[in-house]
């Protein structure tokens, strides 16, 4: 089934916490992005809200697209996107995932989904360039890490067992890796070869992990590749035992399976010659770099006392605690984007689902380090209100956390009025 009819609904909602004030200052101005609507946005001096900060969700007219206005309650830098009924897309504008990193190599780029399954490119001042040719429903897009025009994808659902790459200005597709002999000779049913829409390659985009399916759809097994030199690096049998979705670690070291039950988080050498288990239960999550340089899987664990968000070192398997979550019988849910490879130790966190009283994290886009008592940025209130998968706000961060967008249907509670919003902040302001 394609993902842009399948919902990945994997966890229940969970708790939040309390609040205190930060204050932004004002001074000289300094360019953010050149390229960018929040040139000259903020002062030399600026800084980010900090702290668990509740404020009043800010009700305000829906922004013109393109315009750089003012985050009421924290003072960033926003913009709309997309406008996605001027802009002719099918359904609504998304943000695909917090897993998907929706900016390409030096964010002049980044993709948006529509309810038909298409991509679309835009640029960096929120105008559309076009639909990306070939790429549909599950394709998986995978920006390259420094060719800012390069994408990888592979067909929908894996099917073919096939990665592209495609210069997005030309729109010339190739492909890089034909796995589907391989793998055929491996499991003679193979027909998909995939993340199952979650993962990713390495930072680097050399190293692939890849679930296996049958052509009933059954797991067959687990497979990591080397794009630089099209070979694979080992196999897995799963034995009937289907994860969620795989990952590969941006050190390219783990593949990383994700099980809802059954075997739970389970971390393989890359070679899948050892392993071991992280988690009980593969809830929303990422795979980021801490600030010592290690691989480190962001979860939220709903079934411990407090509702812990937490991290695990998966070169040394030690879980830290980050942030409580239930808070006064508050609830939410969470999506993590532990992407921004080039700012090492920091994520972001979205929430949504919420229930109870108010409290800091409800519907909250939020800069998170990884540590124990972690320093905590507010960015943004998402405006998503609640209304199934598609309303979900799926914050997804660029590579150097200057840029965070996500989906909001601007507190309509509204599943198909979606469009895409961004917050852009200086680099140095997360430290």
């Amino acid at each position: 089934m394609n993902s842009f009819i399948q919902q990945r609904l994997h966890s229940l909602p969970v708790a939040i916490g309390l609040a205190m004030v930060s204050l932004g200052a004002a001074a000289q101005a300094t360019d953010v992005d050149p390229d960018g609507v929040c040139t000259g946005f903020y002062a030399a001096d600026s800084q980010l809200v900090a702290g668990q900060v509740t404020k009043p969700w800010a009700h305000t007219t829906e922004p013109v697209r393109g315009n750089a206005v003012r985050e009421p309650n924290y003072n960033t830098c926003q913009v709309r996107v997309t406008d996605y009924r001027a802009d002719g897309l099918v359904g609504f504008a998304r943000n695909d995932y917090s897993r998907r990193q929706a900016f390409n190599a030096d964010s002049t780029y980044q993709i948006v989904y529509s309810l038909n399954g298409a991509w679309n490119l835009y640029d960096a001042n929120s105008k559309r360039v076009k639909v990306l040719p070939g790429v549909a429903g599950d394709a998986e897009p995978q920006w390259h890490p420094k060719r800012p025009n390069v994408l990888f994808y592979l067909p929908s659902n894996g099917v073919g067992m096939k990665v592209n790459r495609m210069d997005v200005n030309t729109g010339v597709t190739t492909v890089v890796g034909d796995l589907s002999a391989r793998l055929k000779a491996r499991w003679p049913t193979a027909m998909t070869a995939w993340t199952k829409s979650e993962g990713s390659p390495s930072a680097d985009s050399r190293y692939w992990c890849f679930m296996v399916d049958s052509n009933t759809w059954g797991g067959l097994g687990l497979v990591t590749w080397d794009r630089r030199t099209d070979t694979i690096l080992g196999y897995k049998d799963l034995n009937g035992q289907r994860p969620d979705h795989v990952s590969m670690s941006p050190s390219g070291n783990y593949c990383v399976s994700s099980s809802y039950g059954g075997p739970g988080v389970v971390v393989y050498s890359r070679d899948f010659t050892t392993s071991r288990k992280i988690a009980n239960i593969g809830e929303h999550s990422d795979i980021g770099i801490d600030a010592n340089g290690d691989d480190t899987y962001i979860s939220v664990d709903y079934q411990d006392a407090v509702g812990s968000i937490f991290m695990v070192n998966l070169r040394t398997a030690v879980r830290t605690n980050l942030l409580p979550t239930y808070l006064s019988g508050s609830t939410s849910a969470f999506h993590f984007s532990a992407k921004a490879y080039n700012k090492p130790g920091w994520f972001v966190m979205s929430s949504y689902g919420e229930s109870g009283k108010v409290q800091w994290l409800h519907r909250k886009v939020a800069v998170v380090q990884m540590a124990a008592a972690p320093k905590i940025f507010n960015i943004a209130d998402t405006r998503a209100a609640p209304n199934g998968y598609w309303a979900e706000p799926q914050a997804s961060v660029n590579r150097d956390m200057s840029k965070i967008t996500w989906t909001s249907n601007w507190d309509t509670f509204s599943d198909s009025n979606l469009d895409v919003f961004m917050a852009q902040i200086m680099p140095t302001a997360i430290q």
